[in-house]
């Protein structure tokens, strides 16, 4: 009690609301705290009070957190406190009663409160350091608070009107958010003529201290353009005001960030050979690439312009040198890398991407190629789920790109080829076994029929020394297990797929693949004299369909597409196999199917087309014959059959003659095929390495497409079969209407049976080159 009287004599005289505070706090039983700061704690403010209850609670916590009786205090002092907050708050709802009943001249109470004010300000320094250094800095009219300010403000009554100052300050060209961002704390702020003193020393010098201040920059200008706090900008060392010096930076990097790094590194001038990480300086250099390339990629991610795209892959490329050097990035970078390959804006775009990936397989063959490899043909044949006009550019150029990317080491490649080979062989023995709809549908779908054709591409191409050379026999029997399992009229465009890939692959390759059976057997099975019922002014093209239905049987565009693809494609296979020594034997069993169509065909356009074909193979037979009796060969010596080879080659065969006028007469065709299509031509070609093994272990790849496959093939009923059951109705209807019964009943027939196969579209376009 002597302690509590002394203080008690120390304090200064309290005011109403104080002494009514303590009151309440005797009346509550609360005990009064011993520490000599009670009663000037009760004259501060509010927050003095939260800051030194939020201090005390944690000593108390760290002092004797394990006593229970200084806990109970603990909480009794807590219901002190609301208690003091709930009286400071009534105190105040009556001091604002007492001001709003004041008159408006009087300006003692404002006089008392401006210097409350003034005394709580000066209280800052102590209680929040923090915050009065940022009110010096900021606003510093704010603490130079003077009470006569407020006695002249609350004296001139006659200042209703706000009255602008004398001089106006200007507006700056800057927007309200730099001017804002100028005010960012301890950042640089990025300048033009700092910027360009970085790109003059990385193209003289090429000094590695201005190397890692240009990483910092760029990687600030990323956080900065693309950051979503204000957490991910507060930390960063630059800060950039504007477009212009992003730009500046930007084209600096790109311009000079390579050419300092091969300096620094004393890389030779041939990259093909160029090591990083075996200088002397990499350890240095190391953490400074590392950080740029992650910028890097970050932003080439983000950014979705076409024209920034662009350029950032180039000097992607020149910087993929590195990449190699990081493995856990260089995964960052494939993903990223196949989807511009695969889905890139533009024909740039995803070349560029392809290069990138290709100098990935080719500097780091024995990490990198296999996976490279692997991640391509996964996305290649997902994007081949399903085909139309505007996907076949996009498709044959990454067919084509890839089939160049496996020649960089045909081991590896064989390797491949044969686990995924190995795969649709599989998917097809299983659809032969079971004949169910869904094992029908693992076949019967354009990622199979897509997988197929970029394993023909890689073969065609193959030579007699090559190991691929030992894949050819399982593709083709592939291509004809799937002409066989889907033998009905209904899928003749699969079929004409598979004859199109094996005559590429025998064209190429030089092989001798029987094809021609493939095509004349539907002269033989197909009724071309059976009137059509439907007539179509749309143009049917097999290029994107691989089965056609009920409805577009019946229309005449059928038949022809039929004619047109048989004619073409043995036109392509005979003009390859024009210069064979077995040429007149080849065709004896075609020219009988041809002039057997011709006897029984009514059509004219079709006898045509056949008999300008037949007489062509007579006349390359006869060229064939003659060049026999001039040249004694011997079939069981393959130097014989080469120098005859090449005795033919020296002249031009009349098949070759015709096919190659056959083209060029159909040269708009061919300038409409350029449009939608890729050539090898634009894909560049890659320089073979050193060959290396690669591990087993591809996914499958083939989920059931959602195309749906024809029910008649579980049923085991053939399409001719259902057709002659549509030409039975129109005499079933005949009869009807000679009983005299309606004749509309037969319309609405016909009219129900079109829509039934109205799911599958027929293409505006004429794309028959696809």
């Amino acid at each position: 009690m002597g302690k509590k009287a002394k203080n008690k004599q120390q304090a200064p005289a309290l005011s109403k609301a104080d002494e009514m505070k303590i009151k309440q706090m005797i009346t509550a039983g609360s005990a009064v705290d011993d520490s000599d700061s009670e009663l000037s704690d009760l004259e501060d403010s509010e927050f003095d009070d939260e800051a030194e209850e939020i201090e005390f609670g944690s000593d108390q916590e760290a002092e004797d957190g394990d006593n229970e009786e200084e806990a109970v205090e603990e909480e009794e002092a807590d219901d002190v406190d609301e208690e003091n907050a709930e009286a400071e708050e009534s105190d105040a709802n009556a001091s604002d009663e007492e001001e709003t009943e004041d008159e408006p001249g009087k300006s003692k109470n404002d006089i008392g409160t401006s210097k409350q004010h003034k005394d709580a300000l000066n209280r800052l320094k102590d209680t929040d350091p923090g915050f009065y250094k940022f009110l010096l800095e900021n606003d510093k009219d704010l603490l130079n608070f003077d009470a006569s300010d407020s006695d002249s403000e609350a004296g001139d009554d006659g200042d209703k009107f706000h009255k602008p100052p004398e001089t106006l300050q200007e507006d700056s060209d800057e927007s309200d958010n730099e001017r804002e961002e100028e005010y960012t704390g301890n950042q640089i702020k990025i300048t033009k003529a700092m910027i360009e003193e970085w790109g003059e020393n990385l193209k003289s010098e090429g000094s590695l201290e201005v190397v890692a201040e240009v990483v910092k920059a760029f990687q600030c200008a990323i956080v900065q353009l693309h950051g979503k706090d204000e957490e991910d900008t507060s930390n960063l060392k630059y800060h950039f005001v504007g477009a212009g010096h992003f730009n500046t930076l930007m084209q600096a990097c790109l311009s000079y960030m390579f050419p300092a790094l091969k300096k620094i590194l004393k890389m030779p001038g041939n990259l093909s050979i160029a090591q990083p990480m075996k200088s002397k300086r990499w350890k240095k250099a190391r953490q400074h690439i590392k950080l740029y390339l992650a910028t890097l990629l970050q932003y080439l991610e983000l950014v979705s312009s076409e024209e920034v795209q662009t350029v950032m892959l180039k000097h992607f490329h020149q910087m993929s040198l590195f990449v190699v050097c990081f493995p856990k990035m260089c995964k960052t970078a494939l993903k990223l890398l196949v989807k511009f390959w695969s889905q890139g804006l533009s024909q740039p775009i995803r070349i560029l991407a392809f290069l990138c990936l290709a100098r990935f397989a080719c500097n780091k063959q024995n990490q990198m190629l296999e996976m490279v490899l692997k991640v391509m043909y996964a996305t290649y044949v997902r994007n081949t789920r399903f085909l139309s006009p505007s996907v076949l550019a996009n498709v044959s150029f990454m067919r084509i790109s890839l089939v160049e990317l496996f020649y960089v080491d045909e081991a590896a490649a064989y390797q491949l080829a044969f686990l995924y080979i190995r795969q649709l062989a599989i998917h097809l023995r299983t659809a032969v076994r079971v004949h169910k709809k869904e094992t029908l549908q693992t076949v019967c779908n354009w990622q199979y029929v897509s997988s197929l054709q970029l394993w023909c591409a890689l073969l065609a191409r193959t030579t007699k020394s090559s190991p691929l050379r030992m894949l050819l026999y399982p593709v083709v029997e592939l291509a004809i297990g799937i002409v066989q399992l889907f033998s009905s009229p209904q899928y003749y465009p699969m079929r004409f797929h598979c004859a199109r890939m094996l005559t590429f692959i025998s064209r190429g390759s030089s092989t001798f693949i029987p094809v021609l059976p493939l095509l004349f057997d539907v002269l033989d099975s197909y009724d071309f004299n059976r009137k059509h019922k439907h007539l179509s002014m749309k143009p049917l093209s097999f290029a994107c369909i691989l089965r056609v239905n009920k409805h577009q049987q019946l229309e005449k565009a059928f038949k022809d597409t039929i004619i047109e693809q048989i004619y073409s494609i043995a036109l392509e296979y005979l003009a390859s196999q024009s210069y064979s020594i077995a040429f007149p034997d080849l065709v004896i069993p075609l020219t009988s199917q041809v002039m057997n169509f011709i006897k029984n065909c009514k059509v004219a356009e079709h006898v045509k087309k056949m008999k300008s074909l037949l007489d062509k193979i007579q006349e390359n037979s006869k060229f064939i014959e003659e060049a026999r009796k001039t040249r004694n060969v011997n079939l069981t010596k393959e130097t014989d059959l080469d120098a005859f080879d090449a005795f033919v080659r020296s002249k031009v065969s009349p098949m070759d003659t015709f096919y190659q006028n056959w083209r060029s007469a159909n040269e708009e065709r061919k300038v409409i095929r350029q449009k939608h299509e890729f050539t090898e031509e634009m894909v560049p070609k890659i320089k073979k390495h050193a060959k290396k093994a690669i591990s087993e272990g591809p996914a499958e790849l083939f989920p059931s497409d959602d195309e749906d496959s024809d029910t008649n093939i579980l049923k085991g009923v053939s399409s001719d079969e259902e057709a002659a059951e549509v030409e039975e109705k129109p005499k079933k209807r005949k009869k009807k209407a000679a009983n005299k019964q309606p004749a509309k009943k037969a319309k609405t027939r016909e009219f129900e049976d079109e829509e039934e196969d109205t799911a599958d579209i027929v293409e505006d376009l004429d794309l028959d080159d696809f």
